[in-house]
């Protein structure tokens, strides 16, 4: 077993090396072998891994087939299988707000919206 660095593929094409993840007390590792498989390596915090491992055992998925799914997602859509982004907190203290109804101003049809808009 060879490690391989992210800066360091000596001269080696990455095609050679297949992906794959393997979980072992909470840290991944990468590494190519000769199987055209690799490790990842990664450090999470301890609660974390407890809580997501819990709710990924339900469905019956362990870490590394969850990131096997990952992996595959993200080359099957070019990118994330999923949206990255963060409220402000006027953002969520908004969405909060329009959720317990607020602040919230009810129109029977876009013209009415329109005109209370100024439109």
């Amino acid at each position: 077993m060879r490690r391989i660095m992210a800066s360091s593929w000596h001269g080696h094409d990455q095609r050679q090396f297949g992906w794959g993840a393997g979980l072992r007390s909470g840290v991944f590792q990468m590494h190519a072998r000769m199987s055209k498989s690799a490790t990842i390596r990664a450090r999470i915090e301890l609660d974390l891994k407890s809580e997501v491992e819990k709710i990924l055992s339900q469905p019956g998925l362990t870490a590394s087939e969850t990131f096997l799914l990952l992996y595959r997602q993200i080359k099957l859509r070019q990118g994330l299988p999923f949206e990255v982004a963060m409220q402000n907190a006027l953002t969520a203290r908004m969405l909060g707000d329009a959720k317990a109804g607020k602040n919230v101003k009810r129109f029977r049809s876009k013209i009415e919206l329109y005109a209370a808009l100024g439109l």
